[in-house]
């Protein structure tokens, strides 16, 4: 006859919690249900606009505060922040501040960056199709520190060659970092940036834009208008063809030359404006003949596919989205994740950066300058 054993009293307790825990969650989920499942479409729009608000920001933050756009001048070269190394790279041209004695007030300044920033943001980026899972910007600013040659400096086929100089020497100093990342990652398998992700375009040192700041003040309303000098920097290597000014010739105000040991360094006296479309004529040259740098192949097979979603942050859009348990994101870049058909216009958290942060940023800037000139600011 088999007998029965007394189960024991922990075990006993251990499944009544369980039982109590299980009942728990029960209620919990009932109260507060999932949301409705929405259309995938919904889910890929939201996911892209995340990346865009992201993107928004570090570009922002780096650009104009709190950290602000690397100082550099060709002594300083060496010493640029790291975070310049990689902001240097998947960028197409460099846009030098050139420095001024006294310097701008600091609320001015400040106004500056910001008003240059949403310029070269809303020129460059298209809605929902421009790649920048990896931090891909039209442009990287520098200010110029002001050293024995710049001081010196008035003309600008001057101006343009002491560019040309600097865009070689960050060119070279980016690239030799690189490189270094690339031998940590085989030599450690570790690295805090991955390679694949930085590519250091060509585009970026065989072209320049320098902002000479004299000619800026809080009357300027439209900061595409302001003169700016385009310098080519002779330097060609790895581009599709020569870079000519002959189809902005009829923009440009005044034209400078300078035959250097390296190369020939032309510049062209233009507006803002003028030498922004010229570089995005370039990208879509460039891109044409070599496809998009970095390569969406090969950067959608990395483990992380992008730094402006974290796990967290994907988690959320699918739990918030109704789609409980779905871990992977979409495949292909995130260029191609809204349905334009679906959504000809602009929506979601970029488009909510666009239209409340930013022109929050800029319109308080222009009232501080303004409101510091008022009052008579001195320069910093």
């Amino acid at each position: 006859m088999p007998t029965t054993q007394a189960t024991p009293s922990g075990k006993k307790q251990g499944s009544d919690d369980e039982q109590q825990q299980q009942q728990e969650e029960e209620t919990q989920l009932a109260a507060n249900p999932l949301p409705r499942r929405r259309p995938w479409h919904a889910v890929c729009l939201a996911l892209r606009g995340e990346i865009e608000m992201s993107h928004r920001g570090e570009i922002y933050e780096n650009s104009v505060r709190p950290v602000g756009p690397p100082r550099v001048c060709l002594d300083t070269v060496q010493e640029m922040r790291q975070e310049a190394h990689i902001q240097s790279c998947n960028r197409s041209v460099p846009v030098f501040l050139w420095p001024v004695e006294p310097p701008l007030p600091p609320k001015t300044r400040a106004l500056l960056l910001a008003a240059l920033h949403n310029f070269l943001y809303r020129t460059w980026f298209k809605p929902f199709r421009s790649e920048i899972d990896w931090g891909q910007f039209i442009a990287q600013t520098f200010e110029m520190e002001p050293d024995v040659m710049t001081r010196a400096i008035e003309a600008p086929v001057d101006m343009a060659f002491y560019a040309a100089y600097l865009c070689r020497a960050i060119y070279a100093h980016v690239d030799a970092t690189k490189r270094w990342l690339m031998a940590a990652i085989i030599r450690w398998n570790m690295a805090p940036e991955d390679p694949h992700t930085l590519c250091l375009r060509p585009l970026f040192r065989a072209v320049a834009i320098i902002i000479k700041q004299t000619a800026y003040s809080i009357k300027v309303r439209d900061i595409g208008q302001l003169p700016i000098l385009l310098v080519l920097t002779g330097i060609e290597e790895g581009l599709s063809a020569p870079i000519t000014f002959e189809l902005v010739a009829c923009q440009i105000h005044a034209l400078h030359s300078h035959t250097g040991p390296f190369a020939s360094i032309q510049a062209a006296e233009t507006s803002l404006a003028t030498a922004v479309r010229f570089v995005m004529d370039l990208e879509k040259r460039e891109e044409a003949a070599f496809g998009p740098r970095p390569d969406p192949r090969t950067t959608n097979m990395l483990a992380v596919r992008t730094p402006y979603l974290s796990p967290c942050t994907i988690w959320t859009v699918y739990q918030e989205n109704g789609w409980d348990g779905k871990a992977d994101l979409p495949a292909g870049s995130s260029a191609t994740w809204v349905d334009t058909a679906i959504y000809p216009y602009w929506i979601g958290e970029g488009a909510r950066c666009e239209e409340v942060i930013a022109e929050e940023w800029e319109r308080d800037c222009r009232r501080l300058a303004r409101d510091a000139e008022d009052g008579g600011e001195k320069s910093e």
